[in-house]
């Protein structure tokens, strides 16, 4: 609810979605992860039900540990790309199945797709400051010939 008391939705269309472009790849993380487990029956032993749930759990907490320890950043900046992947499979799977929505389909591949921007732009950012780094003289222009 917002400070009106009026129910906010992250669906699409909805009032909120704007917003989810402009969060933190952990919170677009957590929010999917939260919306992918409304949608799961409690009751559901669905394998790929759960395997959906276990690699969004994964990707969040690959973007928590990516956040955390910055030594092995790149290790859990991959492995967090590896779960979108494995997150898309399983969506196109349950899509096929008719247990998940045309519009529930666009809706999660939209925020897949806009944190696999996000990870990439996170991954390119640390490349550049690596390759800054290992050249001579730590990135800086070289003085003018005498």
């Amino acid at each position: 609810m917002d400070r009106t008391g009026k129910a906010t939705s992250f669906a699409p269309g909805g009032p909120m979605s704007d917003a989810m472009h402009n969060a933190p790849a952990y919170l677009v993380a957590h929010d999917l992860a939260v919306w992918l487990a409304a949608r799961r029956s409690e009751t559901s032993t669905d394998p790929w039900q759960s395997s959906l749930l276990q690699h969004a759990a994964e990707l969040v907490s690959s973007i928590a540990l990516a956040l955390t320890f910055p030594a092995r950043r790149a290790q859990h900046l991959e492995a967090a790309d590896e779960a979108i992947v494995r997150i898309r499979i399983l969506l196109r799977l349950l899509r096929a199945r008719h247990e998940l929505s045309a519009d529930g389909l666009r809706f999660a591949a939209s925020q897949l797709a806009l944190l696999g921007r996000m990870l990439g732009g996170w991954q390119k950012a640390r490349s550049r400051r690596t390759t800054t780094r290992s050249k001579p003289g730590g990135g800086s222009p070289a003085a003018p010939p005498a």
